[in-house]
């Protein structure tokens, strides 16, 4: 998904402040936040209108950064509402 935006929510009240570190994916989705001190990052996408996180996926992750180390957060993964499958719930009631 590239275009997107994802920040780093430094004062950790779920929004993006305007402030904040920011990134745009790249083509591949990819994004990169460099130069960073030690310690932990509330890291976030901003999902946009007619888009909803997928199942068992959140919007926000946490990682650590250590000393000279890559971290990788979590992925990211929404679905398009506009082009989303019908879906069907079965169950059974019984006694």
């Amino acid at each position: 998904m590239s275009g997107w935006t994802v920040f780093l929510d430094l004062n950790h009240d779920g929004a993006y402040d305007g402030l904040e570190p920011v990134a745009t994916t790249d083509v591949d989705g990819g994004y990169t936040f460099a130069n960073l001190q030690i310690g932990d990052y509330d890291v976030r996408e901003i999902v946009p209108t007619g888009w909803e996180t997928a199942p068992t996926f959140g919007d926000n992750y946490t990682t650590t950064v250590f000393s000279g180390a890559e971290s990788i957060v979590h992925d990211f993964a929404n679905v398009n509402l506009a082009v989303a499958s019908p879906a069907t719930i079965d169950g059974v009631v019984w006694n």
